[in-house]
């Protein structure tokens, strides 16, 4: 479930995204934008090579709150399936154009990058590089994956 975490982790980072200092995007978002808590509602993964094939980690139990400061890091806690261990997770958000990267802290973690939108409060992040996931929940080598991440303010 390693990458189902990179997932979830970069889809949430990404979601409180905006940037490192005053970064600002295309949609003018900055990280002022971004700072407070956030939770998941939507964490779903398309496998790229079948389209038809998703996946939503959060009717499996998943959960994702985000803390996202004025200086761009962000903090977080993970649990990806209803009785995991809750995992805390760190990075800065980049924000470079109309994309978003999180950059964890964590050097196991593969950064994630992808277009994201914010919307009142909600933001979502759509991201389709360096993104896998195991369709399966066997354990087995995930497949090519894109990810689709809502992020609601609290």
């Amino acid at each position: 479930m390693r990458l189902l975490r990179v997932l979830v982790v970069g889809a949430v980072a990404a979601g409180v995204a905006a940037g490192c200092g005053d970064s600002t995007g295309t949609n003018g978002v900055t990280i002022a934008d971004l700072v407070g808590d956030w939770t998941a509602t939507k964490i779903e993964y398309q496998n790229q090579a079948n389209t038809s094939q998703t996946f939503d980690i959060i009717g499996i139990g998943a959960e994702l709150d985000v803390s996202v400061t004025s200086n761009g890091n962000f903090t977080g806690t993970l649990r990806e399936f209803a009785l995991a261990p809750v995992e805390t997770v760190t990075g800065q958000i980049i924000i470079s154009g109309g994309s978003l990267t999180l950059d964890f802290d964590d050097v196991d973690r593969e950064d994630i990058s992808g277009t994201f939108v914010l919307a009142g409060n909600r933001i979502t992040l759509n991201g389709t590089e360096n993104i896998t996931f195991d369709f399966t929940l066997s354990g087995a080598t995930g497949v090519p994956a894109n990810i689709e991440l809502v992020l609601m303010r609290q």
